[in-house]
């Protein structure tokens, strides 16, 4: 047992397979950490939507102002609002957004 945060590493094995230890977890598209600090979660909410502004900018010449704006609502939002209730009150909490803003 490591002294203090008294963590028990202990080995698991399935099959003969060591199951590795992990930092994260991610649970239906929300990534938890070992201290539920949430930062990995909102760094990569941030990436995903980034990379979804990028792809944005190339399609918006492409699509009317309506359709745009149906591909914004349903793609864009849905990917930033997924899983909030779980996560986005503690961020706020602990780190005031300093991350993401």
């Amino acid at each position: 047992m490591a002294h203090g945060r008294d963590i028990l590493l202990v080995e698991i094995a399935v099959a003969n397979q060591s199951i590795l230890v992990s930092e994260t977890l991610k649970v239906l598209g929300v990534i938890f950490d070992k201290d539920l600090q949430w930062k990995t979660q909102a760094s990569s909410l941030v990436n995903r939507a980034q990379r979804m502004i990028s792809g944005l900018k190339v399609i918006r010449s492409k699509l009317t102002q309506d359709q745009f704006m149906k591909m914004v609502t349903s793609q864009y939002f849905r990917a930033l609002y997924y899983g909030i209730p779980v996560w986005y009150d503690a961020l706020l909490k602990k780190d005031k957004l300093k991350m993401v803003t």
